[in-house]
């Protein structure tokens, strides 16, 4: 029974899931990627400064890092806002189309190296931690967990 409950799919809350995806992408990233390609080499320098990871747990689910203590945050205020955008999208497709991120789920793990409260709400302007916030805990097609 579990195993049988663990295969089925609810179509009608996947498509609106997609759909909400779809329209987060052309709503926020649209014009921008069909004027830069998203890639790898085009997100470095916020990886250089950031420094996010992943990894497995005991129970398969793709963990995702975010290690405050490890960022370069005075440079980060130096970028521009979709800099940071571009690569949160950037490691969310990686996680998307990780094989075990789809069966098993993904935990999102913050490390805030007791910055303070303030602190940890102004590392990124408040409408870009918005829309951070919206693509990875409500707009992606995958389980995440924080």
């Amino acid at each position: 029974d579990s195993e049988e409950s663990k295969n089925t799919i609810n179509a009608s809350k996947a498509r609106r899931r997609l759909d909400s995806y779809f329209d987060w992408m052309k709503e926020n990233m649209a014009q921008d990627m069909a004027e830069n390609p998203l890639t790898l080499d085009s997100v470095i320098h916020v990886q250089e400064l950031w420094e996010l990871q992943g990894s497995y747990d005991k129970q398969e689910h793709y963990v995702w890092w975010f290690d405050i203590g490890k960022m370069n945050l005075k440079e980060t205020k130096t970028l521009p806002p979709q800099d940071l955008l571009r690569y949160i999208v950037w490691w969310s497709h990686l996680v998307m189309f990780d094989a075990k991120a789809q069966d098993n789920g993904v935990t999102m793990i913050e490390d805030l190296d007791k910055i303070g409260f303030w602190s940890a709400m102004t590392i990124i302007p408040m409408e870009l931690s918005a829309k951070m916030d919206r693509l990875t805990i409500g707009v992606l097609p995958v389980k995440m967990k924080g």
